[in-house]
């Protein structure tokens, strides 16, 4: 285990004294690049003004394919001014980020993890959720209790949808419909989140099908991407239509931690392009994506997770997250969607920071499709 009290205390006091002061600032995290879990860590506190030209620089040194930094580098932004950031809060993150560093850096050949995400109260990157247990995804893909809900998402600019995710949703019109988040907890069985995905694509297709006008996108977890089965049962899937409906789906590599390094992940990746199918990086900011993953081919788009453009909005943006992950998907030519957009000042803040997409509650909740 990391020693790391000294440093811990010290960026939390830091914290403390810049928000008594009224001045935002976020903690930098970096470790030796050597492969033993027993590095020493670097705590660095950051105003924003010197936060957002760290980040700049790692965005600029991704962007050129030169080492992102001397060591894997996680990023942490407040989610507001008078956020508390208590040592233990920041000790489990560090924890959570460090086994995941341990088991993904290395697939980068090399290259040092680059990682930003929000801290909360209750921060654990990679942590399972509490709630209903593992089994109840099996008891409603069992029972065919599963539903399709769409989700709008905007084009710059635009009065109308330019894309729907599909989003699954657990129940009947009798018990109602919850959405994935009451019902997943983390701990799901591989072969459980594969056939859940694999419905929702199956639902997606046939929509498709039946509308020539529509564009969906539909979430696979890294757990099923991860799966021969899921590959080849989704790859036939797809084989089966046509290349102009193809090219109306895009699939959405959400966040949920798997063993799939990002060499497998670039992989799958390139057998969905040959399809002519897009692929977004889901959740950008969760801390489980890394922006390493962005450069991988075959990438289309990013997904900036509600939690930093939550951060972004509460700020002004004043960090540079947004607008800088923004410039850096326009330079290699992806769709940056951020979500979490709650009205209607928020997206314009978000369109003239530089999102080609925006998705949220600004346009109301997911409907039943």
């Amino acid at each position: 285990m990391l020693d790391l009290s000294r440093q811990m205390v010290a960026a939390t006091e830091a914290l403390q004294n810049a928000a008594a002061q009224g001045v935002a600032a976020g903690v930098v995290l970096s470790r030796s690049a050597e492969t033993t879990r027993s590095n020493a860590l670097s705590v660095q506190t950051l105003d924003a003004a010197t936060f957002r030209l760290a980040f700049a620089r790692a965005l600029d040194a991704l962007s050129a394919k030169r080492p992102v930094a001397a060591s894997p580098t996680l990023f942490l932004v407040p989610p507001r001014l008078d956020a508390p950031l208590s040592t233990a809060v920041l000790t489990r993150a560090v924890a959570g980020w460090s086994d995941l560093d341990w088991q993904t850096t290395l697939s980068f050949d090399d290259e040092p993890l680059l990682q930003i995400c929000r801290w909360s109260s209750t921060m654990q990157l990679g942590a399972v959720k509490a709630g209903m247990p593992a089994t109840a995804l099996n008891g409603y893909l069992n029972a065919g209790h599963i539903r399709a809900a769409d989700h709008g998402i905007f084009a710059r600019g635009q009065a109308e949808p330019d894309w729907y995710e599909t989003l699954a949703r657990f129940g009947t019109a009798e018990t109602g419909f919850q959405a994935a988040g009451a019902v997943l907890t983390g701990q799901e069985p591989a072969e459980d989140l594969a056939a859940l995905d694999l419905q929702m694509l199956t639902f997606a297709l046939e929509r498709l099908a039946a509308d020539a006008t529509l564009k969906l996108s539909v979430n696979a977890s890294r757990a099923s991407l991860n799966d021969p089965q899921w590959r080849r049962n989704s790859a036939a899937q797809l084989a089966r239509v046509s290349p102009s409906l193809r090219a109306r789906l895009a699939i959405e590599v959400t966040e949920t931690p798997a063993p799939l390094g990002p060499k497998d992940l670039g992989a799958v990746i390139a057998e969905l392009a040959a399809l002519g199918v897009r692929v977004w990086l889901d959740d950008i900011g969760t801390g489980v994506t890394a922006l390493n993953e962005m450069r991988i081919a075959g990438v289309a788009g990013i997904k900036l997770d509600r939690t930093l453009s939550q951060h972004a909005f509460a700020f002004d943006d004043c960090f540079g997250v947004m607008s800088q992950l923004a410039g850096f998907a326009a330079r290699r030519g992806l769709d940056f969607i951020v979500e979490g957009v709650e009205n209607t000042d928020q997206r314009q803040r978000a369109e003239a920071w530089g999102a080609s997409h925006v998705q949220g509650f600004f346009a109301g909740q997911p409907t039943l499709s």
